[in-house]
């Protein structure tokens, strides 16, 4: 094992039971989770919940938002390559397509894909507020796809006043990317407009190391908008736009890797928005609120072997209510229909009921409860539950602990096939998943070292495999493992932040190691303030070996262990301009995050943003 990877390990671990869950950059600031259908404050959730805020994102310099949430616990992400490279997110080990995606509370998972995964490989994380990442089964909450956890992304919401903000950087590859907002808001009515623009000659997706030279180029532009009116006191009413383009060149399949230099690129256009209407003041003893919402992604693969195009589309009307039932009951209620569609394939829908409740019999007491029966229009009924507890019996220490059930319906493809080489199979059943967790939680020092460590099972059945002629109910896996996050601030000026996830994932039918889920990794992140103008963050990241598929050039199956080092640095001019600066890779380390596919060596970006009110 080398020195670096004796380093993280040895480092994370010790910390992991000294921090928080959230990393946020405003630690007086209560963060409230709202993924959890009940608003909760961070600190009393009875689920497990990670957050990064827009303050985390802004500090540590993210392009890309998968590369941030690759660092909390319990989060695994694979990319096809870097700059744009399709990118799956995997919760606890369980399976891309078994991690439900919310913008702004519109599911945008792929349903043109074979499985109903979402590609994060474009993502950019500019303009987003708060990204909450609920790990475990959360259908109770969300309904299907949300076996392995539920990965909410919130946008920035409209402010009252005039404001805005600018940024702009380049550096290493020739990566260009620039962005913006800009805030109105007088009396009654606010809105917010947002967008960025990335371009970049990149690397090769192919591994430049395996005779590869040819560089891929990315370019990519996005634009999100929301507003608000207040029509009263107790009736608001919000709309919400996402417009996204990527253009991505992949490389082409090689016998070898897997993968070699070729031509072949990816176009992709992804559409999500809405408008919602609430009754009832947020304070109030009873709030309901009825959302229409919409999304739809268009893509298109060019490649060797011919064009590919795909267009799926989700349309879904919501009601859902809370209530106060006195000081220590919370309850909330709802209805759903989802209706997903893929052009030239067919149509699905589900009906959805769901009633959640939260009991305080003490105060150091927290129980939830849940059910929820959605209704399939191809395979009939699924039904459910979830329960949590959380039990602090002195101030700043305590258990939480829950269990809850997942499904996942099959996706179109799966059931309709395509007509040529994939036969249709009507009687797939969804897949389904109980999971449970219990983790211990304290906090130190007056307050200035806090943190969580816990253990987690997930099992699932029915999963869907490509048999014979198409897909069918044949699989079983099982996760299990250990998740710890933690924080110190050694000086008012100085913190650590710290996760660790230790994860054994096996296909329960053959007894073999689960693809693309490393048995452990690990995070470490230190945060200086130099002085009142200079701040400085280091993120160090762990990545234990990992299975994946077998090759000619790569016949064990394996992806060797990496660690990676990236710092970044920034300057406040003045109150409105800020400078900043960034070294990712930092000791040039040579690594694979799928088989084949390449990665940055050591680069170097710089940038400006301006803020103004």
């Amino acid at each position: 094992m080398s020195s670096r990877v004796s380093f993280f390990l040895f480092a994370c671990v010790a910390l992991a039971p000294l921090s928080a869950v959230a990393q946020s950059a405003d630690r007086d600031a209560p963060i409230v989770v709202t993924g959890t259908r009940l608003p909760t404050a961070l600190d009393a959730a009875t689920a497990p919940v990670s957050v990064l805020t827009a303050a985390d994102l802004e500090r540590r310099q993210t392009v890309f938002l998968a590369d941030a949430l690759a660092t909390l616990p319990g989060v695994t992400i694979s990319r096809n390559g870097a700059f744009g490279g399709q990118t799956s997110l995997r919760v606890r080990g369980a399976s891309s397509q078994q991690t439900l995606v919310l913008i702004d509370g519109v599911a945008v998972n792929d349903p043109s894909g074979p499985a109903g995964g979402f590609d994060a490989g474009a993502l950019d994380a500019a303009d987003i507020a708060r990204v909450e990442v609920l790990r475990g089964p959360q259908s109770t909450l969300w309904g299907s796809d949300a076996i392995g956890g539920v990965v909410s992304i919130i946008t920035r919401a409209p402010e009252p006043g005039v404001s805005g903000r600018a940024f702009a950087e380049g550096g290493s590859y020739g990566t260009v990317r620039g962005g913006g907002g800009i805030n109105v808001g007088a009396g009654a009515f606010a809105a917010r407009l947002g967008g960025v623009v990335t371009t970049s000659d990149g690397i090769s997706k192919a591994d430049a190391r395996d005779g590869n030279p040819e560089k891929d180029g990315y370019d990519a532009h996005a634009l999100d908008g929301r507003a608000r009116y207040a029509v009263s006191p107790a009736v608001q009413v919000d709309a919400f736009a996402r417009y996204a383009h990527s253009k991505t060149d992949t490389d082409s399949f090689g016998f070898v890797t897997g993968v070699t230099d070729g031509p072949d690129r990816a176009e992709q256009t992804e559409r999500s928005g809405g408008v919602s209407a609430r009754f009832g003041a947020e304070d109030a003893r009873l709030t309901q609120r009825v959302t229409l919402a919409a999304a739809d992604i268009d893509r298109t693969s060019f490649t060797t072997f011919g064009d590919f195009p795909a267009k799926g589309a989700r349309t879904s009307a919501r009601y859902e209510g809370q209530a106060r039932l006195g000081g220590n009951v919370r309850t909330a209620f709802g209805a759903e229909r989802e209706r997903t569609s893929v052009r030239g394939s067919g149509a699905s829908t589900v009906d959805g009921l769901f009633a959640l409740a939260e009991i305080r019999p003490a105060d150091t007491l927290t129980l939830t409860a849940g059910v929820r029966r959605d209704d399939h229009s191809r395979f009939g009924d699924v039904t459910t539950t979830r329960l949590g507890v959380r039990y602090a019996p002195v101030p700043a220490f305590g258990l939480r602990a829950s269990w809850g059930e997942g499904f996942k319906a099959p996706s179109i493809f799966q059931l309709l096939g395509d007509g040529v080489f994939v036969a249709p199979n009507p009687n797939l059943r969804p897949e389904r998943a109980k999971g449970w967790d219990v983790a211990l939680f304290g906090a130190w020092l007056d307050g200035r070292a806090s943190g969580e460590i816990g253990y987690f099972s997930l099992k699932s059945r029915d999963l869907i495999s490509f048999g014979t002629v198409g897909y069918v109910n044949v699989a079983r896996a099982e996760s299990t493992g250990v998740e710890a996050s933690g924080r110190i601030e050694l000086r008012d000026d100085l913190s650590l932040d710290a996760s660790y996830t230790q994860t054994d994932a096996t296909d329960a039918t053959t007894g073999a190691k689960l693809l693309r889920v490393p048995e452990r990794s690990a995070t470490l992140e230190a945060d200086w303030r130099a002085t009142p103008r200079l701040g400085l963050t280091l993120i160090g990241r762990h990545v234990g070996e990992t299975r994946d598929l077998v090759v000619p050039a790569n016949p064990r199956g394996r992806i060797a262990a990496w660690s990676r080092l990236d710092a970044a640095a920034r300057y406040q001019l003045t109150p409105k301009l800020e400078l900043y600066a960034r070294i990712e890779n930092v000791t040039d380390e040579a690594y694979q995050e799928v088989f084949g596919y390449g990665t940055p060596g050591r680069s170097a970006y710089a940038g400006v943003r301006v803020r103004f009110e």
